[in-house]
Parts: C-alpha cells; sequence; structure tokens
C-alpha cells in the first residue's frame, strides 16, 4: 500500500541563502567586536572596550590615563572594568551611555543567534512546509531589521562620544573593534534586504509547489525517507495479510474438521 503524502514546500531563492551566509559572517565579526577591548584607543596609553578597559603601567608607577604619553617599550598593560576605569577617568562623567550601548549591542547579539539559526534551518533542511517557512523568513527579516537599527544606534553613538568634551574617551580614536562593529552593521544592512525579496517571493506563494513521492524537486533525503516510509507501510500491510490468510485458514481447519465429524456421527446413526 503506496503512502500519499502531498505538501506544499518552500525552497529558499538566491536571495535566501545569500541572507543566510551574510548573516553568518556578519555574526562571527560581531562577537569579535563584541568581545574585544579596542573601540577606543588614546595613543598607545589606554585601549577602551565596551566590558573592559586597559591602560598603560609603567616601572614608576600608572601612565596616566588621559594623557598623551605613549606607552613605553618597558610599559605592560592592566586591565580593569570599563565602568569601572570610565569612573576613574571621570568621575563627573555620567556613563550611562556605556550601559545603554552594553545592552542593546547584548540584545542584538541574541537576536544575532537566533537568526542565523533560523537561516540555516531554513536553506539547510531538505524541505520546509510553507507555513513554518513564511514564519522563518518574516520572523528572520523582523529580528534582522532590529539588530540593523540596533547596532547603527550603537556604531553612531560611540562615534559621537569622542567628540564630546565631558566624555571620558574625549578625542580618542576610534579603534579596529569599532570598525568591525560598522562592518557587521553594513552587512546586516544587505542581509535585511535580501530578506525583504524573500519575505515577498514567499508571502505571495509564487515558490509554493506541492510535492510528492516521485517528484523530481523532491530532495534525495526526502525520497529515501519516503522510501522508508512505504517499505515500512509496504511490510506491515504484508503481516496483516498474512495474518488475515492465517485465520482464514484456521477458519477453513476447524470447519472441516466440524463437518468430519458431523459426517461421523451421521454414519454412526
Amino acid at each position: 500500500m503506496a503512502i500519499e503524502h502531498d505538501f506544499e514546500v518552500v525552497r529558499p531563492s538566491f536571495f535566501g541563502g545569500s541572507a543566510c551566509i551574510f548573516l553568518t559572517a556578519s555574526l562571527v565579526i560581531y562577537i569579535v567586536s563584541f568581545a574585544s577591548p579596542f573601540w577606543f584607543d588614546y595613543e598607545g596609553s589606554y585601549h577602551l572596550g565596551l566590558w573592559s578597559a586597559c591602560y598603560a603601567v609603567s616601572n614608576d608607577g600608572v601612565v596616566s590615563q588621559n594623557s598623551t604619553v605613549a606607552a613605553k617599550p618597558e610599559t605592560s598593560w592592566e586591565c580593569v572594568g570599563a565602568s569601572t576605569w570610565i569612573n576613574s577617568a571621570a568621575p563627573g562623567f555620567v556613563n550611562d551611555w556605556l550601559a545603554g550601548v552594553e545592552a542593546i549591542l547584548t540584545i542584538s547579539l541574541i537576536f544575532h543567534i537566533v537568526t542565523s539559526v533560523s537561516l540555516l534551518y531554513y536553506v539547510g533542511a531538505p524541505s520546509v512546509e510553507k507555513q513554518v517557512s513564511q514564519v522563518i523568513v518574516f520572523g528572520s527579516f523582523c529580528l534582522t531589521f532590529a539588530i540593523a537599527c540596533f547596532t547603527l544606534t550603537a556604531v553612531v553613538v560611540c562615534g559621537v562620544l569622542v567628540t564630546q568634551e565631558d566624555s571620558a574617551v574625549y578625542r580618542s580614536h576610534l579603534s579596529w573593534s569599532y570598525s568591525l562593529a560598522i562592518t557587521s552593521t553594513c552587512v546586516v544592512w544587505v542581509c535585511t534586504v535580501a530578506l525583504i525579496v524573500e519575505v515577498v517571493r514567499v508571502l505571495d506563494g509564487s515558490p509554493v509547489r506541492p510535492q510528492h513521492i516521485g517528484s523530481p524537486t523532491v530532495t534525495l533525503r526526502d525520497r529515501r525517507f519516503r522510501e522508508l516510509q512505504q517499505s515500512i507501510a509496504n511490510g506491515l500491510h504484508g503481516v496483516r495479510n498474512e495474518a488475515i490468510e492465517r485465520e482464514n485458514e484456521a477458519a477453513a481447519v476447524e470447519t472441516e474438521a466440524r463437518d468430519a465429524g458431523d459426517s461421523t456421527h451421521e454414519t454412526h446413526a
């Protein structure tokens, strides 16, 4: 007995696959930028990230954290928490900006991971049903757009801070961690545009087609899985037929025995 398993699936287009690849690459860049303490650098005397700050220490003591004196060859580095360093370097400066940037970039990191995993499933799964595809693609677009907005906000805030006289990072140089954040932001915006195209494609139903056993558009993994299903169903059907045949044979034997008993009884009579 063959199994009919018709359903509607959506396969990712070039834009969906591209968004998955670029977003995964963006996640790697984002994590490096997020964790590294090189968002700000001040002439070699200190460098500051979202979570930690490192400042130069010479044999004679701590090099001034806000001086223009570059770190000497014999200088070592000590690191503390970013908020601790800001409070000591600029006691009158309110560092709520740091907490705000940390918060939105942490949320962005979570969204980044969730979206990357979702798109990897969407692209890598042998077949994804229409409704599931629509949820994944539209949800990924929403999260990616949020990531792009959050990271852009953080980049702009940090860029403005180096121009503020009351800022703890006034006249600092924006270092390579900041450059990585900009790179990741640009890539995420590209992914957002690609996902807009994929959302329109998926929601209008144009890529949806019925799939069934033997269809040339079904992947090899799908076909093998359904062949296995069909084999199991055929095996169960055969076992059931064999059991019915045995029951019929037993009933026939019982009927013959009963008829033979009736014939013997009539002969004696």
